[in-house]
């Protein structure tokens, strides 16, 4: 029943349903802290109850791949309000952003679509979708 209504959690956001929406706070238990890593840069986020949420200092990739369209138009508005800022040759999360899936956040980090759920990754290597398996 918890896995159950874990899910509805998650599901609710995507339909418009916010009143569940809770605030993220980063944790200092190093388990629960997923990292994704491409071109040299590092993201860390984890998971939540309405998705997943990446965390303030977390870098992305500068360029959209061409196949980006959906993932283009999200990344610009989160340059647009601030949360995304470019330094150097990479953007920078300036603030925590939650989105409503593990794929969303690494599709905005790579800069085109992507698996979240094998992407994201503990200290130890392991993947977003076995800690997940192993849970139930």
């Amino acid at each position: 029943m918890d896995v159950f209504l874990q899910k509805c959690l998650q599901l609710l956001p995507v339909l418009g349903i916010t009143i569940f929406n809770k605030s993220v706070e980063p944790s200092n238990e190093k388990e629960e802290l997923l990292y994704c890593k491409i071109k040299g840069l590092t993201a860390t986020g984890k998971r939540t109850a309405n998705g997943f949420v990446v965390f303030s200092g977390s870098q992305a990739v500068l360029e959209h791949r061409p196949s980006a369209k959906r993932m283009r138009t999200k990344r610009e508005l989160l340059i647009d309000k601030g949360h995304l800022k470019q330094e150097d040759n990479h953007l920078v999360f300036t603030k925590d952003v939650e989105f409503g899936s593990p794929s969303t956040a690494w599709s905005v980090v790579r800069g085109g679509n992507t698996n979240g759920l094998i992407n994201w990754k503990n200290s130890s290597g392991k993947q977003l979708k076995k800690i997940e398996a192993d849970e139930t």
